[in-house]
């Protein structure tokens, strides 16, 4: 009883993280080290970076959680550089691709919009 008890809960909580804000449309992506800074494309083309920029709501910070995924201007998605899973590793601007675990983030749900790179 235990473990069906603890397979469904656990199962509860893993979906509950993984889940997408509970609002729509496009946001800006603070930094989480102050709510003057966001997360910037330096442009729209594959490979372009993405920095840390003072908060302006221009278009090059405006990001939508779409399955999973994190996408500026309907077609690019924030991506993981190389697909690298290391502390320091750059975030880019890249054509989204279904399924891509390079291009996969969850919400936190903790309504900050922070967003955590998915292990797998």
């Amino acid at each position: 009883m235990f473990s069906k008890t603890f397979i469904a809960l656990s199962a509860f909580v893993a979906a509950a993280v993984a889940q997408t804000p509970p609002f729509t449309g496009p946001t800006i992506l603070e930094t989480g080290l102050d709510s003057l800074t966001c997360l910037t494309a330096s442009d729209l083309t594959n490979g372009a970076a993405v920095t840390v920029e003072p908060c302006n709501v221009q278009l090059h910070q405006s990001f939508v959680f779409s399955g999973g995924a994190v996408t500026i201007n309907g077609t690019k998605c924030l991506d993981v550089t190389d697909g690298v899973n290391a502390d320091g590793t750059k975030i880019q601007i890249w054509d989204c691709t279904t399924n891509d675990v390079n291009q996969q983030w969850y919400y936190t749900g903790d309504n900050r919009s922070v967003i955590c790179h998915t292990l797998h």
